[in-house]
């Protein structure tokens, strides 16, 4: 079937002007559209006029069920973000949790420092770095007896003050005994003792 081209231009511009705007926005015009299109666009012989309206009608259609689809796409993407937007936001509410709890356990969690292990006396410890902490808890044994050992603090590993002595009264095993933290450096110096000593300490906040 041929048609003028002229006639074509015409027809399209006025099917996109009068028959676009009929069947999807009007609810008076879109049952009288659809009438005319079921009686003239069914005939198996119809003019070309009608012919080109018929076929105007049906890419409007076309494109109607494409804009639907597409919005009904837009639609399910944006309702899968929203979803996806909520199980991140409760993934960070989750690790931040969890990193709150572990600050926590952190900060609650003693940590352990080493004095001697198995060291002939007498000596004086290298320093515990105590930075941030607020009581030392030490706990010494020997494998002979010892009488007595000194806890020295310090600033700068120079200068030093004895911050108590500890009394083992000869025994292998020394009480253990808690420090609020002066200095930012700890130390422990045997007194008369036989043996080798092992000697930790817990550091807390």
């Amino acid at each position: 079937m041929r048609f003028d081209l002229r006639r074509i231009l015409l027809l399209v511009i006025l099917g996109l002007i009068f028959v676009t705007p009929i069947y999807a926005a009007s609810s008076t015009y879109l049952p009288k559209a659809q009438k005319y299109y079921s009686q003239q666009c069914s005939k198996k012989i119809i003019s070309n006029d009608t012919s080109l309206l018929c076929y105007v009608f049906d890419k409007v259609n076309e494109l109607s069920a494409v804009v639907t689809t597409l919005n009904s796409r837009v639609g399910s993407v944006e309702s899968d973000t929203a979803v996806l937007s909520e199980k991140v936001a409760s993934q960070e509410a989750k690790i931040k949790d969890l990193q709150d709890r572990l600050a926590l356990f952190d900060k609650n969690t003693p940590k352990q420092v080493v004095f001697a292990t198995n060291r002939p006396q007498p000596f004086n410890s290298e320093w515990i770095d105590t930075t941030g902490y607020s009581l030392l808890k030490i706990n010494l044994s020997i494998s002979g007896g010892i009488s007595q050992y000194d806890v020295h603090y310090s600033d700068d590993k120079i200068t030093y003050t004895v911050q108590t002595t500890v009394n083992c009264y000869g025994s292998s095993v020394c009480a253990e005994s808690n420090f609020g933290i002066h200095g930012r450096y700890y130390r422990i110096s045997t007194g008369t003792a036989s043996g080798n000593i092992t000697s930790t300490g817990l550091l807390y906040n």
